[in-house]
């Protein structure tokens, strides 16, 4: 892997230093698959148009079945890391959950989350984990899943502002909050985050000396602990910005990633 492989992703971010503190070995495999899925984030952060959504999924499902003879860059370059058909689903996984983040679907009830979180980040998590036994992926996709619940609270209030809700509104209005105006009650909405982030954190407390003991489960890992000190810092101001989305400091992204801690 050159250099310039890792400086595509954005220096100080929590991605680049997760790629930054891999084994030598894994290094240029972990690079390609967070600038992969970077590209999937980008997409579904420019993309809105219901039509040219479908077309886009089409595509990249498109371009997982043609592996190795992908046509996009990234996905050429993943090609030699792409050795099972496990790897392949969970690919298609990712690309699916584009779909409920562009068309903007809110989950139906903690079930339905789950389910999207799954997609979302524990389909990202089994891959960067790169390893087909059951329990190893199990934990791994608890990781992803947790970092991706917390990416939607990071953005929580900007998604709503564009009328989107990323959480269950059933789940919100059993704290007392309103979905129609998460601000009203920023306590209550505290609350109501603080036991859905408990509900996804505590499978993995329970286990985490375990896990850093796992060297296989540590990439997955550093992408948790980093969400998991932006939790602290979300919560320590109610979880609600007012300019721009919740970010650590590179220092804080390269201690959590380097120390797992």
């Amino acid at each position: 892997m050159s250099v310039a492989d890792l400086e595509q992703l954005t220096p100080g971010t929590a991605a680049y230093y997760v790629a930054r503190c891999a084994p030598v070995h894994q290094r240029a495999a972990v690079t390609v698959w967070l600038l992969w899925f970077a590209q999937l984030d980008q997409l579904t952060d420019r993309v809105k148009d219901p039509g040219v959504v479908r077309l886009k999924l089409d595509w990249w499902q498109a371009e997982i079945e043609r592996l190795p003879n992908a046509q996009h860059p990234l996905t050429t370059r993943l090609a030699p890391y792409v050795q099972s058909a496990w790897q392949r689903e969970q690919m298609r996984q990712a690309v699916v959950s584009m779909e409920q983040r562009i068309l903007q679907r809110t989950p139906t009830d903690l079930d339905d989350l789950l389910a999207q979180c799954q997609q979302q980040g524990g389909s990202r998590a089994i891959l960067l984990a790169d390893n087909a036994a059951p329990t190893l992926q199990q934990r791994a996709a608890e990781l992803g899943r947790y970092h991706a619940l917390v990416e939607r609270i990071r953005h929580l209030q900007r998604d709503w502002q564009q009328h989107y809700l990323s959480l269950p509104s059933d789940f919100l209005r059993q704290y007392g909050v309103d979905p129609a105006d998460l601000i009203a009650d920023k306590k209550q909405l505290s609350v109501a985050l603080d036991a859905l982030l408990a509900l996804y954190a505590q499978p993995i407390m329970r286990v985490l000396p375990e896990l850093r003991r796992e060297s296989r489960l540590h990439q997955p890992l550093r992408q948790t602990v980093q969400a998991m000190h932006l939790v602290r810092h979300m919560r320590q101001c109610g979880y609600l910005y007012t300019t721009t989305p919740w970010q650590l400091t590179p220092w804080r992204n390269l201690w959590c990633a380097w120390r797992m801690r």
